[in-house]
């Protein structure tokens, strides 16, 4: 007989909407025995759990008692960030474990799982640009994106199985963000106190890195390049540029930008550069443009209002579903 939380079958009837009387007689019990097994006065047998499993839609083991999970430094893999010290790389690794084991085991109370697990595209036939800026469309559908403005980005993120941990890192490091992995779990790290437009476009540059790590691109590409083309993509689709900029354009207007980076997220260079290279202007004009920009230092901070930090909020509505739920927090 394995070990049983009588707990744990509590949440998992109430997660199905079921009081006792009802779970009680589909498994041909008495309500009493039921509450039984949930005080701990009574573990039932292992045919009865099997029973009880099934119409629970969850597996055995879930009944067991769960402790909080406990990670080592080494079960957290980053993909190394060559500016950032080693000191700082330990600094972040350790907040990340720290938040991550607090993150599984609020999880872990769930019958089902709270959050949809990352489902990696096939990326065999990317090898191109074109290919990347198409791997892009491809996660837009598969995740039900549409083709406008994505916000709440750090929550798309954790919603499709990503967990993205924003840490403080100081601004000498220069460091905007990485990918890490606990296993099979893909993590996305970024730094605070960037601005809201960067901070997506990093985001999106990391994803890019989860879906791209094992594509076979060629030679003349680099993963970076292909990311930062990815995160364009994602961010402001080539149908957009097409629509809301025009196929081919001889100058573009500041206030242009301006109204295309608030509508989209995206910071007004990444709009020049997205521009580029889908042709939509010349690499002369987007020279000219991007030494105005250098002149008026619109390439440290851009004129006009600035895209706000996007705060993910996927932890703390578990947090409320679980206490909702009787999962935590006193309930029964």
């Amino acid at each position: 007989m394995i070990e049983f939380d009588g707990k744990r079958l509590q949440r998992a009837r109430k997660s199905m909407g079921l009081s006792l009387r009802d779970l009680a007689e589909k498994i041909g019990l008495s309500h009493a025995s039921i509450k039984k097994y949930e005080d701990g006065l009574l573990k039932p047998s292992d045919d009865v759990l099997d029973v009880i499993a099934s119409v629970l839609q969850v597996g055995i083991s879930y009944f067991a008692p769960h402790p909080a999970p406990t990670l080592s430094l080494g079960q957290i893999e980053f993909r190394m960030k060559g500016e950032l010290p080693t000191r700082a790389l330990e600094a972040i690794r350790n907040d990340v474990l720290e938040r991550l084991e607090r993150r599984l085991e609020l999880e872990s109370l769930f019958p089902q799982p709270p959050v949809s697990a990352f489902q990696r595209m096939d990326v065999t036939g990317v090898r191109s640009l074109d290919d990347v800026e198409s791997l892009a469309d491809r996660v837009r559908q598969a995740w039900n994106l549409g083709g406008g403005p994505i916000w709440g980005l750090p929550d798309v993120l954790e919603e499709n199985g990503i967990h993205v941990f924003p840490v403080e890192v100081g601004r000498e490091h220069h460091f905007d963000g990485m990918t890490a992995s606990c296993g099979e779990l893909p993590l996305v790290v970024i730094g605070k106190g960037f601005p809201g437009d960067r901070q997506r476009f990093t985001l999106a540059h990391e994803l890019g890195h989860q879906l791209l790590q094992s594509a076979k691109l060629k030679k003349a590409i680099t993963l970076e390049e292909a990311c930062n083309r990815f995160a364009g993509a994602f961010l402001l689709p080539k149908v957009v540029v097409l629509r809301d900029i025009g196929n081919f354009r001889t100058n573009l207007d500041i206030q242009e930008l301006t109204l295309l980076k608030m509508q989209y997220g995206i910071s007004m260079q990444a709009i020049l550069h997205r521009c580029h290279e889908l042709g939509v202007i010349t690499g002369t004009t987007y020279s000219e443009l991007h030494s105005m920009f250098k002149q008026n230092g619109w390439d440290k901070v851009e004129p006009g209002e600035a895209v706000l930090v996007e705060q993910g909020r996927m932890l703390e509505r578990l947090e409320y579903r679980a206490k909702a739920e009787g999962f935590m927090g006193g309930q029964q």
